[in-house]
C-alpha cells in the first residue's frame, strides 16, 4: 500500500495509509431472504464470506472487484444473541444510485418487494424500499447531465 500526506485545517502534515470504504455491516436473522433481496432485487453479487463457531458473514456488492463498496451481512450464532433486530436512529438508510430508476423499481416489484412513493424532482428521482430485515434503502437516479 502506498502512503499519502493529508493536511486538515491547521494540522501539520499527517501520513495516512491508502484505504477504501468497504461499506456497512448489517446484522441479519435470515440470510436467504436478505441475499435474495440483495441479488434478485437490487442486482448485487455474493462476493464471499466466512463462518466461525460464533457468527457467519456474507459480503455482497454490485462490482465483483472487492475494492469497491460492498455490504457485509452478519448473523450471530450464539444462543444468547437476540433474534429481533431493533432499528433506531443510528442508521437512517442505505442509498444506491442507479442509471435507470424505472427499471430498478420494476425489477424490485417483479421480485415481490413493496416500494414506497416515487419522487421525481429536478435534482433526483428516487424511491424507498425496505428489505426483509427492515433496513430502509433509498434507490435514486440523478437526471442526465447532473
Amino acid at each position: 500500500m502506498s502512503e499519502n500526506t493529508a493536511v486538515a485545517g491547521n494540522a501539520k502534515n499527517v501520513t495516512v495509509t491508502e484505504a477504501s470504504f468497504l461499506g456497512p455491516k448489517l446484522r441479519v436473522t435470515d440470510f436467504d431472504s436478505e441475499i435474495k433481496f440483495m441479488t434478485n432485487g437490487l442486482g448485487m453479487h455474493v462476493l464471499g464470506g466466512y463462518e466461525t463457531d460464533y457468527h457467519k458473514e456474507v459480503i455482497v456488492g454490485f462490482n465483483p472487484d472487492t475494492a469497491h463498496p460492498s455490504v457485509c451481512l452478519h448473523k450471530y450464532k450464539r444462543p444468547d444473541a437476540a433474534d429481533a433486530i431493533k432499528h433506531g436512529d443510528g442508521l437512517l438508510q442505505l442509498s444506491v444510485q442507479v442509471s435507470d430508476m424505472e427499471r430498478a423499481a420494476a425489477k424490485l416489484k417483479a421480485a415481490g418487494y413493496e416500494l414506497g412513493d416515487v419522487y421525481k424532482g429536478p435534482e433526483a428521482h428516487l424511491f424507498i424500499v425496505k428489505d426483509p430485515e427492515g433496513y430502509v434503502w433509498q434507490v435514486f437516479e440523478l437526471p442526465r447531465g447532473k
